[in-house]
């Protein structure tokens, strides 16, 4: 038993320095801006730890690996403003056929009016439904034309 209890206590020894370890490597690539290997070096024995000035293979290798990362942002920025895009043109084309639906509706409740067989309040509904949808287009537009803007200017 007493056994067991020892290896329990060593264990939990063993993780709260790894945590602290953690931390202080983790506080030392902030506030000195190290890489983590530098960081781990440091913690593990500082006077082991690589010069930033002697290993100018490893700046390299950072840096190039900093270019890909920005690249690969870029290029998933200038898909999702491509994307952006064609989600406004869709949603024009889409406020385009309302138009189109409502303005037969009302030609239909027009002559359903006249005929007799229609309402005043139909006929007042289906006007105020062509006129949404031609809102609706016109900030569909203004939607697209400000998404396709914005990819230009990106893309420059």
């Amino acid at each position: 038993m007493t056994c067991f209890l020892g290896i329990v206590s060593l264990m939990g020894i063993l993780v709260r320095n790894a945590i602290i370890m953690f931390d202080y490597a983790e506080e030392l690539r902030t506030t000195e801006h190290l890489t983590a290997h530098e960081a781990i070096f440091k913690y593990a024995d500082p006077g082991a730890m690589p010069r930033r000035g002697h290993q100018p293979q490893y700046e390299e290798q950072e840096a190039r690996e900093q270019l890909a990362d920005k690249q690969q942002l870029l290029s998933i920025k200038v898909q999702k403003s491509w994307d952006d895009v064609t989600v406004a043109y869709r949603k024009t084309l889409i406020a385009r056929r309302s138009i189109e639906q409502s303005r037969e509706n009302l030609r239909l409740n027009e002559q359903f009016y006249h005929a007799g067989t229609g309402k005043m309040t139909d006929l007042l509904d289906a006007q105020q439904q062509v006129q949404q949808s031609r809102d609706n287009w016109v900030e569909a537009v203004a939607m697209y034309r400000l998404r396709l803007a914005e990819y230009e200017e990106m893309t420059k």
